[in-house]
């Protein structure tokens, strides 16, 4: 299991989705107390942590924060959590977390499933810069 401080949040997301590149990204420019780390789904760390979790055996579509010694979430309530930890003037995401979990769930797996065709597919990990690459795991 890896070792993260409690007061930090691991982001879990597909490495060669263009879509979660951009989201990466965006976190690491607004995250500026640096809560969140990151890990691809397809590195060893990333896949040891959906074994954890219990979902080796199942076909992630999905970002999955996970908050050590708390829990960890999948789809939309993982992008609502996220939310909530960033500056205020992300907060207007939050006006669909009104809906139930069900229905912004549905949303989600619309976009994870098109995520490729709609933005594109990576063979890997884009560039980081060397002064963010201590976020990544």
């Amino acid at each position: 299991m890896i070792s993260l401080p409690d007061s930090k949040k691991l982001i879990i997301y597909d490495g060669h989705c263009v879509l979660c590149d951009y989201w990466v990204r965006l976190l690491l420019r607004h995250d500026k107390k640096e809560v969140f780390y990151f890990t691809e789904l397809q590195s060893e760390t990333g896949k040891s942590l959906q074994k954890y979790f219990g979902l080796e055996n199942q076909k992630v579509d999905s970002i999955i924060l996970y908050i050590p010694k708390k829990a960890y979430y999948l789809k939309s309530t993982a992008f609502f959590e996220i939310i909530k930890s960033l500056p205020w003037y992300f907060y207007g995401a939050l006006i669909f977390a009104i809906l139930p979990p069900a229905i912004t769930d549905k949303m989600y797996t619309i976009i994870a499933k098109n995520r490729y065709r709609w933005f594109g597919r990576k063979a890997s990990c884009g560039y980081i810069d060397a002064s963010l690459i201590h976020r990544f795991i």
